[in-house]
């Protein structure tokens, strides 16, 4: 995303937290709005850049493109949770993601009951 693309969306009303000082630039508050805005844009903006690697994949060259995307997206979560500064995991933190994982936690358990060959872990 280009800077002018920042200040046209910034101009619009688009990104939460954006200021315009008297010289008509923007600056932006630091707020939960505005991370999960940038978390969002990244995200269309790597679908949109995306070109799938089945190869990395075995067994999904075939797959719907969203289920590769899913896999991609999933590999980027455990990057970005592993990346985590030790600070970072406060108790409320903690409890949000745990509820919010739990859902693939049951997917998980939920695989496990399926046969198939060569199962790590």
């Amino acid at each position: 995303m280009s800077r002018m693309q920042v200040f046209r969306l910034a101009r619009g009303g688009k990104i939460p937290g954006a200021r315009r000082t008297k010289g008509g630039q923007f600056y932006f508050t630091e707020c939960e709005p505005l991370g999960e805005w940038i978390c969002s844009t990244r995200a269309r903006h790597l679908i949109s850049r995306y070109k799938p690697a089945p190869q990395k994949y075995d067994g999904t060259q075939r797959d719907n493109p969203r289920l590769v995307y899913g896999l991609k997206f999933a590999d980027d979560l455990v990057w970005w949770l592993k990346k985590r500064p030790a600070g970072f995991w406060t108790a409320e933190r903690c409890d949000a993601w745990f509820r919010l994982l739990e859902p693939v936690a049951q997917i998980r358990e939920a695989l496990r009951s399926l046969p198939r060959r060569n199962r790590s872990a």
